[in-house]
């Protein structure tokens, strides 16, 4: 149920933009703020940063940060969950609707952002993510469907 409630928000916090219609007005001045790094908020951020945090700092507990990770890395990570070799349901879904260049955009932007110190924030460190996507994979094996 919480993974239901957590999908149909997350499709609401994008539900105003298309990524073929650039930003106008409020839009365009919050794209203009945080493209400090050079490059453009994809049109279709808000279904990642949901979890993942519109700057790539997870604000979901068993989300990993995104920020700064190699573009290549998101790219391959997005695609295995697509095609099954990663089985986590809420991220197929939201990957699912999203066309192969806008997960292009979205790599580019979570690769540009800056990653928090682990000890700043209390994000999990990559060995930390690597254990939490481990145990989830073997929990959704166990899971009958």
């Amino acid at each position: 149920m919480i993974t239901v409630v957590a999908l149909v928000l997350a499709l609401a916090a994008c539900a105003d933009t298309h990524p073929d219609v650039p930003a106008t007005g409020a839009q365009a001045d919050a794209a203009t703020n945080m493209a400090g790094n050079g490059v453009t908020p994809p049109a279709r951020l808000g279904l990642c940063a949901s979890c993942h945090g519109r700057d790539g700092i997870a604000i979901a507990a068993d989300a990993p940060d995104l920020a700064g990770r190699p573009r290549q890395e998101l790219l391959d990570a997005m695609q295995a969950y697509l095609d099954g070799r990663r089985d986590h349901g809420p991220m197929r879904a939201m990957l699912g609707p999203i066309r192969p260049a806008e997960h292009e955009r979205l790599a580019d932007w979570y690769a540009a952002q800056t990653p928090a110190a682990a000890a700043e924030t209390g994000s999990a460190s990559d060995d930390d993510i690597s254990i939490q996507a481990a145990a989830a994979a073997a929990t959704d094996r166990e899971t009958p469907p």
